[in-house]
C-alpha cells in the first residue's frame, strides 16, 4: 500500500516531509488539516507523509499498532488530497542499515543485536537524497519538535540542518475555538486547554528566535520558516485511542479511518469484535 515514485528529468522537485506516528492519523482538526494545508503551498511539488516505523528510543517500541496498519489507515486518511503520498521510506531504510549493518557484523566474524541498530533522520535524510539527488527536501515538524531539534536534543541535529540546508517548516497550531470546544467537550479538560494556548505563545517566540538563528547559520540561503495552519484543534491520537465511541470518532477522524479500525479490532475496539452498545446514548 505504500506509493512507489520514479524521478523524471527536468528541474529540481520540492518534497514537504511530514513524519508522525499515524497511530490514528487524525482528521480535520489535526493530522488532516496540517496536510491539506501543506498540500496547498506552491512551494512544494509533493508532500510526503512519513509513518514511524522504528522508534529510537527502546521504551516507545512495540506499544503502536503495526506499521502495516498504521500505513493503511493514513493512506485512508490522506486519499484524495492533491500532491500528497504515503511512503513506506522508514521502513525501506530501516532495512538498508540494518542489511549494511549485517555485512559489516558478518566481515568481523561478530553477531549483531538488531534491537542495537539507531537510525534517525538524518540517516533518513542522506537515504532518500542519495535515491532521489534531483529532489530538494524540506522538513515540517512542530514547535515543540522543532525547538528539540534546535536544541540539538536529536541524533545527529546538526546533521539535519546541514542535510536539508536549512530547510525547515515550522508547524504551529491556530487553534478553531469551535473544534477545540468540541474536543473539550468530548475528552479534552478545559482548563488544560486553556493552558496550552497561554503555552503555544511562549513556543512561538521561542520558535521565531530561534528560526533567526537558523536562517543565520545559512546566510542568504536561509529558508527556514513557520506557518500557522488555521481550523485545528486539540484533538490528539492519544485521546482517539482511549475510546470506540463512534459518535466521538468520527467527529475526530475520517470515516475510512474509524471503519478500519473497527473492522481489524486496533485501541478500544481490541476488547471485542464488534461495537459496543453500552457506548451509544440510549433512550
Amino acid at each position: 500500500r505504500c506509493s512507489m515514485f520514479i524521478m523524471s528529468a527536468g528541474a529540481r522537485r520540492r518534497v514537504c516531509l511530514f513524519g508522525l506516528s499515524g497511530d490514528p492519523p487524525t482528521g480535520r482538526g489535526g493530522h488532516v488539516g496540517i496536510v491539506t494545508y501543506l498540500s496547498g503551498l506552491d512551494e512544494f511539488d509533493e508532500v510526503r507523509v512519513l509513518p514511524v516505523y522504528r522508534h529510537m528510543f527502546g521504551s516507545k517500541r512495540g506499544k503502536q499498532a503495526s506499521f502495516d496498519d498504521r500505513i493503511a489507515m493514513c493512506s485512508l486518511a490522506f486519499k484524495g488530497i492533491p500532491k500528497v503520498r504515503v511512503s513506506c521510506s522508514e521502513r525501506t531504510c530501516f532495512n538498508f542499515y540494518l542489511k549494511r549493518a549485517q555485512l559489516e557484523a558478518q566481515e568481523r566474524n561478530e553477531a549483531l543485536d538488531a534491537s542495537s541498530i539507531r537510525v534517525g533522520t538524518a540517516d533518513l535524510i542522506e537515504y532518500l537524497q542519495s535515491n532521489e539527488p534531483s529532489v530538494d527536501f524540506t522538513f515540517s515538524m512542530g514547535a515543540d519538535t522543532f525547538i528539540d531539534l534546535t536544541s540539538w536534543k536529536w541524533r545527529r541535529s546538526k546533521d539535519v540542518l546541514s542535510l536539508l540546508d536549512g530547510r525547515l517548516l515550522v508547524i504551529h497550531r491556530a487553534m478553531d475555538h469551535n473544534a477545540t470546544a468540541t474536543a473539550t467537550a468530548t475528552g479534552c479538560n478545559e482548563s488544560s486547554s486553556k493552558t496550552k494556548n497561554e503555552e503555544n505563545e511562549g513556543i512561538a517566540e521561542q520558535v521565531e528566535l530561534r528560526l533567526l538563528k537558523v536562517n543565520e547559520m545559512f546566510g542568504d540561503n536561509g529558508v527556514a520558516k513557520a506557518v500557522h495552519v488555521p481550523h485545528l484543534s486539540s484533538i490528539s491520537s492519544t485521546i482517539v485511542r482511549s475510546t470506540k465511541d463512534i459518535g466521538q470518532l468520527t467527529q475526530w477522524l475520517s470515516n475510512e479511518v474509524v471503519a478500519y479500525m473497527k473492522d481489524n479490532c486496533l485501541y478500544r475496539f481490541s476488547e471485542d469484535n464488534s461495537f459496543d452498545k453500552g457506548d451509544e446514548k440510549k433512550d
